[in-house]
């Protein structure tokens, strides 16, 4: 097992005073909630730390044109991944998909006509999220969030 630290860098952020910060600032009360979650010290190695990948499909890259169409949760630990508990959410965006977005995510208007929004996704997305998993942001591509449709 690695035994790799979070340690904290003098010259990087201090994520412990970071994240409480953070927590008093947000509004929305799941940011606030997932910034005063109860995270690992900064000595504790990566291998005792549970863990859930978080991958994200979108209509494109541009923040401000582009919108959230699926979210997938894995967790996992160093020494393995626990498909079993994977979750998948379909959103349906705020703006229209495009072909270009259909062909790559292979996700359809008649798909996300009756998903649910973001808004209503998410405290669902941050429940799971909550379960004692630090978030890792992954960009998976590989299809373990791919279920029959």
């Amino acid at each position: 097992m690695l035994s790799y630290r979070f340690a904290a860098r003098s010259h990087g952020h201090e994520w412990p005073a970071y994240f409480q910060r953070r927590a008093a600032e947000v509004q929305d009360p799941l940011l606030r909630r997932f910034f005063a979650a109860d995270w690992p010290a900064p000595d504790t190695p990566i291998g005792e730390v549970p863990l859930v990948a978080l991958d994200l499909e979108t209509t494109g890259l541009d923040v401000q044109r582009h919108a959230i169409v699926s979210i997938g949760l894995v967790p996992f630990n160093l020494d393995r991944i626990m498909l079993a508990q994977r979750r998948y959410w379909l959103v349906r965006p705020s703006r229209p998909l495009s072909e270009a977005s259909i062909a790559f995510h292979r996700i359809t208007h008649s798909e996300v006509a009756e998903a649910p929004d973001l808004g209503t996704s998410c405290p669902s997305c941050s429940r799971h999220c909550q379960d004692g998993w630090p978030w890792c942001i992954s960009a998976i591509s590989s299809g373990l969030f791919s279920m029959k449709r």
